[in-house]
């Protein structure tokens, strides 16, 4: 564990911690056995094959950033999905995939070219440059850059070429999409900060600071949980702790959003909250289909296991998007990472589920360090963060936009 070296207090982790050593002598640490793990197995890759594009693309993007593949007769169904944004999210996976799988390279390289050459929409035919490029091939990457830069082009494409560039992990690529940080598109200032934390450049971090805290903005959630992925420790975990205070006029939806992002930079203090508004509390007025999925989904994101009780009813929900968000959420909780956040948590008290009071300011993520830098990515599997939280349109089907695209993520 690293110390934040801000010298603020976080003694209320450990009240936290405390509460969750209860849970989890209750059984926490088993998820219940296997039996929720496998339903959720079950209702996930049954989510692949859904009526609702949402829904298939939540899917997806559980899969993807769980690190598991999409199975082979599912993940070829999506590729023919003619929805292009479902299309798009599925080439971007197999391309994941065939970049950590070694074997049939070739094969794969020449299903990339072969999309790249016969596919119409802008967006999909970038992913089949990512895939290319992923496997070695990278004489169509300009293409992606061309892409972001066709002022009048495709809004979707162009979106989706920022996200692309950072995924791809070249950090030269940071300086051009610096250039983007004021474009007329929103979405593509917000792509392009995006993309260049995950190139080790601070520079956006500003705008996504800016978005964040700007109440009533449509795009003020989307910003909140960029930085829960880019964001630095411990400046953007203070932000995010004092700029969604309880005593702050903030919508409950964007503090909540701030529990998840705090939760994804290794602060959990108020994690468990999430876990409370999943579940539902007495006397509160009950959530909606789109608030609920967020929620779920934000546990997830970040793997908070104490949580895992409150989550499993939700498996059984009438609304599939929800039930995909539940299983999402167990399966990250069984994950490496959720576990070894539970071993950590449960390291950290002490006997009779006290608290064991460890260096003040310490913050639980592994592999945070004080005021640490995006790290950069690496091209290939383990881009995750990367799509948004994915929530049921309450009129007509989601544009043809990217998986990354914030705007998703508002209270609508």
């Amino acid at each position: 564990m690293s110390a934040c070296g801000n010298g603020r207090s976080f003694s209320a982790l450990w009240r936290v911690l405390g509460a969750a050593a209860g849970l989890m002598a209750l059984g926490g640490c088993d998820l219940g056995g296997d039996s929720y793990v496998k339903k959720s197995e079950t209702i996930l890759r049954q989510s692949l094959r859904s009526d609702r594009a949402t829904v298939r693309m939540l899917a997806m993007t559980a899969y993807r950033e769980l690190e598991r593949d999409i199975p082979a007769e599912e993940l070829e169904v999506l590729l023919g999905d003619p929805f292009a944004p479902s299309r798009f999210l599925a080439v971007m996976c197999k391309a994941e995939q065939a970049s950590q799988r070694g074997k049939q390279r070739r094969r794969d390289l020449s299903y990339f070219r072969v999309l790249y050459n016969k596919e119409t929409d802008p967006s999909v035919r970038l992913a089949a440059v990512y895939g290319m490029a992923l496997l070695g091939d990278m004489s169509h990457v300009e293409r992606l850059a061309e892409a972001l830069g066709a002022r009048g082009g495709d809004a979707a494409a162009r979106r989706n070429a920022a996200m692309l560039l950072g995924l791809l992990g070249n950090k030269t690529a940071a300086p051009m999409l610096g250039a983007y940080l004021s474009d007329a598109d929103a979405a593509v200032q917000m792509n392009a900060a995006e993309a260049m934390g995950r190139l080790g450049s601070t520079r956006g971090l500003d705008l996504l600071r800016q978005v964040a805290t700007s109440q009533g903005s449509p795009r003020q959630i989307g910003a909140i949980l960029a930085l829960g992925r880019v964001g630095l420790v411990p400046r953007d975990v203070v932000l995010l702790r004092e700029g969604f205070s309880d005593e702050k006029p903030v919508s409950a939806m964007a503090r909540l959003a701030s529990y998840g992002a705090r939760a994804m930079l290794g602060d959990y203090t108020q994690a468990a909250r999430l876990g409370e508004m999943a579940a539902g509390r007495p006397g509160r007025d009950p959530i909606d289909v789109q608030d609920k999925a967020m929620i779920l989904q934000l546990l997830a994101r970040s793997a908070y296991g104490p949580s895992w009780r409150s989550v499993v009813p939700s498996l059984d929900d009438g609304d599939p998007l929800i039930r995909a968000s539940a299983a999402w959420a167990i399966l990250a909780f069984d994950s490496a990472e959720g576990k070894k956040l539970r071993d950590t948590i449960d390291a950290s008290t002490a006997t009779e589920r006290g608290v064991q009071h460890l260096t003040e300011g310490e913050i639980l993520r592994p592999g945070t360090s004080p005021e640490s830098k995006p790290s950069g990515a690496s091209p290939g599997r383990k881009p995750s963060g990367t799509s948004p939280l994915l929530r049921e349109p309450r009129a007509g089907p989601l544009g043809p936009i990217e998986p990354i695209r914030p705007q998703d993520t508002r209270v609508r």
